[in-house]
C-alpha cells in the first residue's frame, strides 16, 4: 500500500468514527499529493462543516460536484449542489442559493428516483414557507416523504416530517404537530442517518416547541441535541443549541446567563448561519431591554436587522422602554401581518407586547382584538404560558376600561400561570399591574405587598 493510500484509509477510518479533525487533516494532505476522488472530496466537505471551516466546506462541495458530474453521478452532483444552495441559503445569498437550486434539479431530470429528489422538494417547500404559501410548502414536503419512504432514506423523511410539523404550527393546527415531531425525532434516531439530517430536525424539534411555549419538552430535546452535537464532534449546530437554551434562561429569570449563552452563539452562527444569527440577536433584545440595558438592546437590534430579522418582539418591548408607544404599535403591526413562517411561528409572543402598546396609545378596539386572538391561540395551544400572557393581557384591557375587580382576577390568574411555569420576570411585570389595580380599588396594602414581591427580582436576577 502506497503512502498515499494509508493516508487515505487513515482519513476514511477516522471520518467513519466522526474524527472531523483527524479527517480534514489526512484529506487535505492526501489532496495536496494529487487531487482526491468525488467520494474524498465529499467526505472532506463534512469534515470541514463539522470542523467550523465553511469556506473548506462549499470549495470541497464544488470540487466533489465537478467530480460527480465528470463521473456521471448525476444524482450525486445534485446532492452536493443542493448542500451548497442551502448553506449559501442560510447565510442569506439568496441569488446564489436559487442558482444552486436549479443546477441540482437539472442533474436530476430524467434521473431514476432517488433521495436528492426528496431533498430537491424539501428545500422548495421551505423556500414556499418563506414566502407565505403553507399550502404549497405541504405538498412538496408530502411529496418529499413519499419519495423519501420508497427510496428508504429515513433521514429525508425525517426532514419532511419535520418540516410537515413547522407547516402545522404554522397553520395553527396544534393537534397535528406533536405527534409529527414525535415521527421525525424518532426517524432521526436511526443508526445511519446523517448528521447533517439529524442535526437539523434536533433543532427543528426544539423551535418548534419553543413555537407551542412548550418549554419543558423544548429543555428535553436541548439536552438531546446538545448531547447528540458533543458525541458526534459537530460544530455549527451547538450554536443553535446554545441559543435556544439562552431562551430558556431568560424565561427563568438567568439572565446573564442567557447573555452569555447567545453571545456565543452569534459568534459561532455569523459563519454559517447568518439567517440564525438574526434570531439570535432579536433574542439579545429580549434579554438586554429586561436587564435595562437599552443602550446595549438597540445594538443588538441593529444586528438583528442587519441578518434580516426584525427583532420581535424586543424591538416592541425597546420602544416602549424608550417611550415611543406609537412606533411600538407599528412595528408590531407590521410584524403580525407578515405572511411568513417564522412570523407566523412568532405570533404568540407578539402579540402580548402588541396589546400594551395599543393600550399605551389608547387604542382600546385594537387591543380588545389582539387580547381575543391572544385568547384563541391560548385555548389551541394548551399552555400555562400563553394562558397565563392571554390572563394579563386581559387584566390590562380590563383595568384600562375600570372593570377593577375583573381585572384583579385575571391578573391574579396570570401571577399564578407565570410562577407555575417558573418565569419570574413576568410574574413580577404582573404584580407591578396587580399594584396598581389593587391601588385602584383602594386596597393600598395589597398593593405594597405585591411590589415588595416584584422588587426581590431586582436583587435575585438582576434586572431593571
Amino acid at each position: 500500500m502506497s503512502t498515499r493510500e494509508a493516508l487515505l484509509e487513515h482519513a476514511r477510518d477516522a471520518y467513519a468514527q466522526s474524527r472531523w479533525a483527524a479527517a480534514r487533516t489526512a484529506l487535505q494532505d492526501a489532496d495536496a499529493d494529487e487531487p482526491l476522488g468525488a467520494d474524498d472530496l465529499e467526505r472532506l466537505a463534512w469534515s470541514c462543516r463539522w470542523e467550523s471551516d465553511p469556506g473548506g466546506f462549499l470549495d470541497a462541495l464544488e470540487r466533489a460536484e465537478v467530480a460527480f458530474t465528470t463521473a456521471g453521478a448525476m444524482a450525486a452532483a445534485a446532492r452536493m449542489a443542493l448542500e451548497q444552495a442551502r448553506h449559501h441559503a442560510m447565510m442569506l445569498d439568496g441569488a446564489v442559493a436559487l442558482t444552486c437550486y436549479v443546477r441540482a434539479t437539472e442533474y436530476l431530470a430524467g434521473a431514476p428516483e432517488c433521495p436528492e429528489h426528496a431533498q430537491a422538494q424539501w428545500s422548495l417547500a421551505f423556500t414556499l414557507m418563506e414566502g407565505g404559501d403553507l399550502a404549497g410548502a405541504r405538498a412538496a414536503l408530502l411529496e418529499a416523504r413519499s419519495i423519501a419512504r420508497r427510496v428508504s432514506s429515513p433521514g429525508m423523511e425525517a426532514m419532511a416530517v419535520q418540516g410537515l410539523a413547522h407547516v402545522a404550527a404554522s397553520a395553527g393546527e396544534v393537534g397535528e404537530v406533536l405527534p409529527l415531531l414525535d415521527e421525525a425525532a424518532a426517524l432521526a434516531m436511526r443508526p445511519g442517518v446523517a448528521p447533517v439530517h439529524a442535526g437539523y430536525v434536533y433543532c427543528a424539534v426544539i423551535s418548534i416547541c419553543r413555537a407551542l411555549c412548550d418549554w419543558g419538552r423544548a429543555t428535553e430535546w436541548t439536552k438531546v441535541s446538545t448531547r447528540y452535537c458533543e458525541r458526534e464532534s459537530i460544530a455549527g449546530y451547538t450554536g443553535l443549541c446554545r441559543f435556544h437554551q439562552a431562551e430558556i434562561n431568560r424565561l427563568h429569570g438567568r439572565l446573564a446567563e442567557a447573555e452569555q449563552r447567545v453571545l456565543q452563539a452569534c459568534d459561532e452562527l455569523l459563519g454559517i448561519n447568518r439567517y440564525s444569527a438574526g434570531w439570535g440577536f432579536s433574542e439579545l433584545v429580549e434579554i438586554r431591554v429586561r436587564r435595562g440595558d437599552l443602550d446595549g438592546a438597540e445594538e443588538a437590534l441593529s444586528e438583528a436587522i442587519a441578518l434580516g430579522d426584525d427583532g420581535q418582539p424586543g424591538r416592541g418591548r425597546l420602544l416602549l422602554a424608550q417611550g415611543d408607544a406609537r412606533a411600538a404599535m407599528r412595528s408590531l403591526s407590521r410584524s403580525l401581518a407578515d405572511p411568513r413562517f417564522v412570523a407566523r411561528e412568532r405570533r404568540i409572543f407578539l402579540l402580548p407586547v402588541y396589546v400594551v402598546a395599543c393600550l399605551a396609545v389608547g387604542d382600546e378596539d385594537a387591543a380588545a382584538e389582539g387580547v381575543a386572538e391572544l385568547e384563541e391561540l391560548a385555548r389551541r395551544l394548551g399552555a400555562r404560558g400563553p394562558a397565563a400572557a392571554a390572563a394579563v393581557a386581559q387584566g390590562q384591557l380590563l383595568l384600562r376600561r375600570g372593570d377593577i375587580e375583573a381585572a384583579i382576577a385575571a391578573l391574579r390568574e396570570g401571577v399564578r400561570l407565570w410562577s407555575e411555569v417558573e418565569a419570574p420576570y413576568e410574574a413580577a411585570e404582573t404584580r407591578v399591574l396587580l399594584a396598581r389595580a389593587l391601588t385602584a380599588d383602594g386596597d393600598a396594602a395589597g398593593a405594597r405587598l405585591e411590589l415588595k414581591a416584584a422588587a426581590r427580582l431586582v436583587d435575585e436576577f438582576g434586572v431593571a
